[in-house]
């Protein structure tokens, strides 16, 4: 009977209910579609079928329900007296969507979280690789200073020894140079 098709839009059994109240009780945003749909299923000319899911307000109980509709209209002498279908209350399948679909942008926002402070590990990572290699460069640099200074100075010394006092002032820039 008509009692549960009632119970699906927040009307209880006996309250009587018209078009006008199907139309008030629908979401704001699906309100334009879902009466489009209605109206071209209820035209002669179209007769198409609707197929709809949309949100309603219960006119009694406030409670906000997504609706699975189907169904077309029936027609007599070329105009529509009535619409007939089947209306689903898809409200626990919708918060189940809503869910998955929030568990998946979260997911998709923890994975680029993830890979963008992987990138940076890997940025840091080469960042120290080019100090180091920077590092072993510029202390084969020193090293290669470090055995040049030695001949030089192997070289001070030996003219040291050989001039001795002979020339005081070669002394002097030996002495200096040392």
């Amino acid at each position: 009977g008509p009692a549960r098709p009632k119970a699906v839009f927040g009307i209880s059994p006996e309250a009587p209910v018209s078009l006008d109240d199907f139309y008030a009780g629908l979401h704001p945003e699906d309100y334009q579609a879902t009466r489009s749909a209605f109206e071209m299923a209820a035209d002669p000319n179209r007769r198409a079928l609707y197929d709809v899911e949309y949100r309603t307000i219960g006119k009694e109980d406030g409670v906000l329900r997504w609706i699975s509709a189907k169904g077309r209209g029936v027609f007599e002498k070329g105009r529509c007296v009535r619409v007939v279908g089947v209306a689903m209350d898809v409200t626990a399948r919708k918060a189940a969507e809503t869910q998955l679909q929030e568990l998946n942008e979260r997911l998709e926002q923890r994975v680029a979280e993830e890979v963008g402070q992987r990138a940076q590990a890997e940025d840091g990572l080469r960042q120290s690789q080019k100090m180091e290699a920077v590092g072993q460069l510029t202390g084969g640099i020193a090293h290669d200073f470090n055995n040049m200074l030695a001949v030089v100075i192997g070289s001070l010394d030996l003219l040291q020894r050989r001039l001795g006092d002979d020339d005081p002032r070669a002394g002097r820039l030996i002495a200096a140079a040392n």
